[in-house]
């Protein structure tokens, strides 16, 4: 059984509320299933500048921290809605990366990404460690790390956020 939730626009820590409470009333339900997808709705990040839109984007940029309500709530799986990624300027919107979760009858037990760059043509090009954009996204990625309770660590061209073996994958 898989559950799939569309725009999800967590929120708690720039409110003092509980992570635990965005999904209060259905995380039993959602954690029932084999695999639960989100669609976010908004960008984690910490910095960045709010570009033009005639549309309201006040609350498109999120505290990173908020990334542990889909946690709690169950969710293994989330995407992104493209439509909020330049909101927030180009550094929010040029650095990004595919993240790669590997999973088992246990749980999870690898998440890793591949940094990627957005180029001028609005096309994802993910990196090789000698390209020095490497470095850019992996700095911009660490705070919202250190504020999981995480650090990241290196695998050829991965970035290992959760690896509890410490065992590469074959």
């Amino acid at each position: 059984m898989i559950h799939v939730v569309g725009n999800v626009a967590p929120g708690r820590v720039e409110f003092g509320e509980p992570i635990e409470s965005l999904f209060g009333m259905v995380h039993r339900e959602i954690k029932k299933a084999d695999g639960a997808l989100c669609q976010l709705e908004r960008i984690f990040a910490t910095g960045g500048g709010l570009q033009y839109r005639d549309h309201n984007t006040s609350n498109s940029m999120v505290d990173p921290g908020n990334v542990k309500s889909l946690a709690a709530a169950g969710f293994n799986i989330a995407s992104h809605a493209g439509n909020r990624c330049f909101d927030w300027g180009p550094k929010a919107g040029r650095y990004t990366m595919m993240v790669k979760c590997v999973a088992g009858r246990n749980g999870v037990r690898k998440v890793s990404f591949l940094p990627g760059y957005t180029n001028q043509r609005a096309e994802p090009e993910f990196l090789s460690r000698n390209d020095p954009r490497f470095e850019e996204v992996l700095r911009y990625v660490e705070p919202g790390c250190e504020k999981l309770g995480t650090t990241l660590s290196m695998e050829g061209e991965e970035a290992i956020v959760f690896n509890p073996t410490g065992k590469q994958e074959a």
